[in-house]
């Protein structure tokens, strides 16, 4: 039983290190990451092998990517969402981000990039609200 608690803390602990690498805005790579995780996974469960804790951050950066790919897709699905209610809203032709500004493509690259956050933020506040 000690051994799956350490293992859950270690996972939690790694979720919020990753997350808060990545709110920094720097480029995280796989190295970065396995170092941390090396460091955390002492703290926690300094008894493994190599391979053992190898093999176990595999395992946390398999479930890691898919929780981004979760929420990825989450944020996406709220992007077209306010997309689809600002066209509603607004009429054809004539699409506003939240932020006020009009959209003149809000599928080009360059716009969903400048935009998404806008939209992510109010997303998120609405998921606060319920």
């Amino acid at each position: 039983m000690r051994t799956m608690t350490g293992h859950a803390s270690l996972i939690a602990e790694m979720d919020q290190a990753a997350d808060a690498m990545r709110e920094s805005g720097a480029h995280v790579r796989r190295h970065d990451l396995q170092l941390v995780f090396r460091e955390i996974q002492q703290a926690h469960m300094p008894h493994l092998s190599r391979e053992q804790w190898l093999e176990l951050f595999e395992l946390w950066l398999e479930r890691d990517l898919a929780r981004l790919q979760t929420e990825r897709r989450r944020t996406l699905n709220a992007i077209l969402d306010a997309i689809e209610s600002a066209a509603k809203a607004n009429g054809p032709g004539k699409i506003r981000c939240v932020c006020g500004a009009v959209l003149k493509d809000p599928g080009d690259p360059a716009t969903m990039a400048e935009h998404a956050p806008h939209v992510a933020t109010i997303a998120g506040l609405r998921r606060l609200a319920r």
